[in-house]
């Protein structure tokens, strides 16, 4: 497990960022991870101050203009905005703007290996976004609370979408009921493969 910071400030943000960024690369964003033969691809675009978007969404949460803590861990303590933000400039619309998240930067060690860990829930569905209806495949880690979701785009290509820690217990027994439904509905979704070598 990584060393815990459990103080974020405005003096060391950048810094965990730029260590966390390398960690990103060098021990999540792997090319050899594979789903029903499918290897999974890394959205980089949009650029966020030269560190892929995937990784600035995986550390960022959606920006709520109100005085709720930015952190549900309470061993963390941060502040509720820090002077480096860049998904909280002015020329971001409203409605995108996002705010650094010590408590998913915190998780980030999760993401390890997260694809080898064989007790993962898999399960996809069709969802609704923003763009029209998009095959979602979500990956459940029971244990650590952490949810990975990809995207499957109609030429079969499969996304890195996002991940995050599921702060809440309902929201945990949310996503085993879809699980449950799917298991119940048809077959696993397919095989599972785990950085590049078959479950067997």
């Amino acid at each position: 497990m990584d060393n815990f910071i459990f103080e974020y400030t405005d003096k060391n943000i950048k810094s965990i960022i730029d260590e966390k960024y390398i960690f990103y690369l060098q021990h999540i964003k792997l090319d050899n991870i594979y789903i029903n033969h499918e290897n999974i691809k890394w959205k980089k675009y949009p650029l966020v101050d030269n560190y892929d978007g995937t990784f600035f969404h995986l550390i960022s949460k959606d920006y709520i203009n109100s005085d709720m803590a930015c952190c549900p861990n309470l061993i963390i303590q941060c502040p509720k905005l820090f002077k480096y933000n860049p998904l909280m400039l002015d020329q971001i619309e409203e409605n995108k703007k996002r705010m650094i998240c010590p408590h998913k930067i915190q998780c980030l060690y999760i993401l390890k290996n997260y694809f080898s860990n064989n007790k993962l829930l898999i399960w996809s569905r069709m969802e609704s976004t923003p763009n029209g209806k998009r095959t979602r495949i979500k990956l459940l880690n029971q244990e650590k609370k952490y949810i990975v979701i990809l995207e499957k785009r109609k030429n079969g290509a499969i996304l890195f979408w996002t991940g995050y820690p599921i702060v809440y217990d309902y929201k945990l027994k949310k996503f085993e009921k879809e699980y449950l439904r799917y298991s119940r509905d048809c077959d696993h979704y397919e095989t599972y493969y785990k950085q590049g070598t078959p479950t067997l």
